[in-house]
């Protein structure tokens, strides 16, 4: 089906009707028709700006990200990082930045799906995240929560893109709180306190969460006023893949490790009562804030299902934060802010870390077993690999020894033909010499150009060489004495520098051998060839020297069959009879 067809069927039933149309108990069929409209779409909307190409293409992403199909979500992910922007090129390209644009887009519903002082409130902070955006707030939209808040907080972004996709979402009516950089801590805070809702919930601009996300967790909230927030299971992905569980975000757990999602569900009491996200931390904000909020009091639920998606990637937060030097210095932070609940756990919390210490140095004893075990299965796979690599290089030791024994005879053979070359070679100059002097005896040439081409001949199908191949071509004459004409003229070129450089400066060889794959293939001189038997043939070789012009104003070279342009390098006016 063209794209033109496809296209059409969507605007009479929807991207939805026709995607359902297709036959996903063939995946591959499927999402190959998909991804060449996807193509077409996204090569008309660059070729010609068709911004509603580029919205159809958009709208057939968010379709795939729903379906249930593990192949419809791969190919949604693949299309739409075609179109995740690089910063750093956006900051050297305007014409990469003005294609960027086009892309741009807004999340279902768009600005009117927020509701302004609404009971529960998302603030995404965002830092050169621009690229990362739109699939948060996509996320966001698609909660089944009827009423929702959304403000998004610029911590004082610096590359084109973020700054241009902020603009853009400012323009169609978003709202955005744009502030220097203070980092992640007084961002959230300072969202906090700019939107009015009960329930608040931070989130980062690259991350994304389940549609019943907040839904959910509101009801949990609203089942016990004693909670202080709400968690769930969550799931990395990008440059990691797995699934994190989390079952007791309580004293002293929390105390040993943080077992509480970044993205939970809050209340604005329990962010007063601990006086909002310490700023002192670089990346263990979020656990400071939920020990503080459960050491003023306040208790915890979880959600036991994945409704999170946390991106894990190079050189993010995430993965700072695990450096020694960082952990150790956050440590230090946490246990002087939160000295009470420390002191008053104490014990549990040192069996916690006992007992966490053990099951970590069992999972290292298990995958250093494994380790071990995969080892010594890599030697023995190694090891036989060396055994038959040995065993092929003793053959092929074998194999360089023969043929050095037959290069070796090939080499004496080569000398024995080349003997009987210059041999007669000799005897041609020699004849040469005396059709020069007795007048033109050249038919005597063409026996010893017939001993000669048999002699090599019946050498040459053992002998590889360009010199051989000219040598044949040079004494395969035909009937009568034409060829020793040219011949003898492309001796005396040769023989004289100034005119060999004419024919240099005319004769384009390079061009000879492009346009005539067959003497390329032969490995023959491209200028013997030419004057022996191209010029015959028709075959072109110097585009500014008029052949035909030049034998009409020279009958006497048209009569004696000399080659034209050999004529003219050698004799030009200087012998107008031959």
């Amino acid at each position: 089906m063209s794209e033109d067809e496809s296209t059409a069927r969507i605007a009479q039933g929807g991207v939805e009707t026709w995607l359902d149309g297709l036959d996903w108990a063939s995946p591959q069929e499927a999402t190959q028709r998909i991804g060449r409209l996807l193509s077409d779409l996204r090569a008309g909307a660059e070729s010609r700006g068709d911004a509603e190409a580029a919205a159809l293409y958009h709208r057939i992403l968010d379709r795939l990200d729903d379906a249930q199909q593990p192949e419809a979500g791969t190919l949604a992910g693949f299309y739409r990082d075609v179109h995740r922007p690089v910063p750093g090129e956006m900051a050297a390209s305007v014409p990469l930045l003005n294609t960027a644009r086009l892309w741009m887009r807004e999340p279902t519903g768009g600005s009117s799906r927020f509701t302004h002082g609404a009971r529960v409130s998302v603030v995404v902070t965002c830092f050169n995240l621009g690229e990362y955006l739109y699939e948060a707030l996509a996320s966001i939209a698609r909660q089944t929560l009827p009423e929702l808040d959304l403000l998004i907080v610029d911590d004082g972004s610096t590359d084109p893109y973020t700054l241009a996709y902020l603009e853009f979402l400012i323009e169609r009516g978003y709202a955005v709180l744009q502030q220097g950089n203070a980092g992640l801590a007084e961002a959230r805070n300072a969202g906090i306190r700019a939107v009015a809702g009960e329930y608040l919930c931070c989130f980062d601009a690259d991350d994304r969460m389940h549609p019943d996300w907040l839904a959910r967790a509101a009801k949990v909230l609203d089942s016990d006023p004693a909670l202080g927030y709400v968690s769930c299971y969550y799931r990395t992905f990008d440059n990691e893949q797995a699934v994190y569980r989390y079952d007791h975000p309580r004293l002293p757990e929390m105390l040993v490790e943080n077992q509480t999602v970044g993205v939970s569900v809050f209340r604005r009491q329990a962010w007063k009562k601990v006086n909002g996200y310490c700023s002192e931390f670089r990346g263990m904000e979020d656990w400071d804030f939920w020990v503080g909020i459960l050491a003023s009091g306040y208790g915890a639920a979880v959600i036991p299902e994945v409704l999170f998606y946390y991106r894990v990637r190079i050189g993010s937060m995430y993965s700072t934060v695990r450096e020694s030097g960082t952990y150790m210095a956050n440590m230090a932070l946490l246990l002087s802010r939160h000295r009470r609940a420390f002191e008053e756990h104490w014990p549990s919390v040192v069996l916690l870390r006992t007992r966490r210490f053990a099951e970590l140095l069992e999972a290292r004893r298990g995958e250093a077993a494994g380790f071990q075990l995969q080892l010594w299965q890599a030697a023995e796979q190694h090891r036989s690999e060396i055994a038959g690599i040995e065993a092929q290089a003793l053959q092929l030791r074998s194999e360089i020894a023969r043929l050095e024994t037959q290069a070796l005879q090939l080499r004496s053979e080569i000398a024995g033909v080349e003997a009987q070359a210059l041999q007669l070679r000799s005897e041609i100059a020699r004849l040469e010499a005396q059709a020069v002097a007795d007048g033109i005896r050249l038919d005597e040439l063409g026996v010893w150009s017939a001993k000669l081409t048999q002699v090599l001949a019946s050498q040459a199908p053992g002998l590889p060489g360009r010199a051989i191949r000219n040598l044949l071509l040079l004494l395969s004459a035909p009937a009568g004495s034409r060829h020793w004409k040219n011949l003898s003229l492309w001796l005396r070129l040769a023989r004289e520098p100034r005119r060999r450089a004419a024919w240099d400066r005319m004769f384009d060889a390079p061009a000879y051998l492009a346009n005539h794959p067959d003497i390329l293939a032969s490995g023959v001189s491209p200028s013997l060839h030419y004057v022996l038997r191209g010029y015959r043939e028709g075959r072109i070789a110097a585009p500014t020297f008029d052949t035909g012009a030049y034998l009409q104003a020279r009958p006497d070279v048209a009569a004696a069959g000399v080659n034209p342009l050999l004529h003219y390098v050698v004799s030009g006016n200087e012998s107008p009879n031959l």
